[in-house]
This record gives C-alpha cells, structure tokens and sequence, in this order.
C-alpha cells in the first residue's frame, strides 16, 4: 500500500544548508544526506538517526495498517 507522507512525519533528503546534527552536534554539510525532524525542525547525520527513523517508520506501517482494518470495518 503506498501512503502519503504526513507534514510531520520525518523523512531522508539532502541538506539543502550547512548545520548541525540535532544528535551529536558535529556539522552537517550542504548536499549531506541527513534525516529531516519536521516536528522539531531538525536534522541529523543519517548514522546519528537512523534507529529512531525506522522505528518511526515501523509505528507509522503499524497505525497505517490498524487504521486500515478499521476504515474497512473488521474492528
């Protein structure tokens, strides 16, 4: 099933400035692949972050597929 990404979901991109990672404050780069935190409008190296992002990823699929069996009506 494809979704459509929430505004507050976060999601892999290219850093489109220079920064700093929001996990262990070294910098990040313009055009550094980063994981992007539109809720806390921060960014982190994608070894910093990439745990926390698949586990957001994993909640996301699981309420995805609850809402899913609950719109179809087999709750």
């Amino acid at each position: 099933m494809s979704r459509m990404r929430n505004g507050g979901d976060p999601y892999q991109t290219t850093a489109r400035f220079s920064s700093k990672c929001h996990t262990c404050g070294l910098p990040i780069k313009k055009g550094d692949p980063i994981i992007y935190w539109p809720n806390g409008k921060h960014a982190g190296h994608l070894k910093c972050d990439e745990s926390d992002y698949n586990h957001s990823l994993s909640l996301i699929a699981d309420e995805e597929q609850y809402q899913a069996h609950y719109w179809n009506g087999r709750y």
